[in-house]
């Protein structure tokens, strides 16, 4: 067979619109895979960024309801502090409030921050999932109930180790008249007299006058922590 290049120039030249379109076909095919492949992985990758974040929004919405419950707490605990601080400084009691509110100041708080669907993320080793300024919002937030874990220890201490101990020692009586835990209710049938603490043994107490002092300080102190918590709270669920 004689080789001839002319004729192998003029084949090529007639079937190159057709081996132009194939190549094209192919190239395309290509492309339209590695497309597919990478929608399929984003779509994965979103589905799974949804499953987390569904999660982590539940346990923001279960904290928020833990904050208001203390929130509310806080607040009456500021309220019955300032009210005794207020008569120590006159010298004068209303007996049957002053009675509820050195026992009031008894209740320990304690917030318990939910962090499973944070963990369920960490453990996935897919925090890439997130964009960078929510895992920041979230480290963010979980910052901040560490520190509120901290101060509600210090709070609670106190009140384990000096208040409630002081409390029980001197006026162990005014716990039935509490209306802290629904105490009071308990004692309705009750056919004795109400209890009140004695005036005279209440104004010149002067360390019970700074424990309450010191309550207050703590229930202050909780209570801007919880503010910040639940602004926190509320923009993460919001961005979510």
């Amino acid at each position: 067979m004689t080789f001839n290049p002319m004729e192998i120039i003029k084949h090529l030249r007639s079937k190159w619109f057709h081996y132009g379109f194939e190549t094209l076909a192919v190239v395309v095919g290509i492309l339209a895979a590695f497309a597919l492949e990478n929608w399929n992985e984003e779509r994965q990758a979103k589905d799974q960024a949804d499953i987390f974040l569904n999660h982590i929004a539940a346990n923001i919405d279960e904290d928020l309801g833990q904050l208001e419950a203390l929130m509310a707490h806080v607040d009456k605990c500021i309220i019955r502090a300032e009210s005794l601080i207020t008569s120590f400084k006159k010298s004068s009691f209303d007996l049957h409030e002053a009675t509820n509110y050195i026992d009031y100041l008894n209740v320990e708080k304690s917030f318990k921050v939910n962090r499973s669907g944070m963990d369920a993320l960490i453990n996935s080793g897919r925090l890439d999932l997130l964009s960078p300024d929510l895992t920041y919002a979230l480290q963010q937030y979980y910052a901040i109930s560490d520190k509120l874990a901290d101060r509600e220890a210090i709070s609670n201490g106190f009140i384990q180790n000096k208040y409630e101990t002081y409390h029980y020692e001197n006026y162990a009586q005014s716990t039935r008249m509490s209306d802290a835990f629904d105490i009071k209710d308990k004692y309705s049938d009750d056919p004795r007299e109400p209890y009140v603490v004695d005036e005279e043994k209440l104004v010149d107490d002067y360390k019970l006058e700074i424990l309450v002092l010191i309550r207050l300080v703590h229930s202050e102190t909780e209570k801007e922590i919880y503010q910040q918590l639940i602004d926190s709270a509320i923009k993460l669920r919001d961005s979510i």
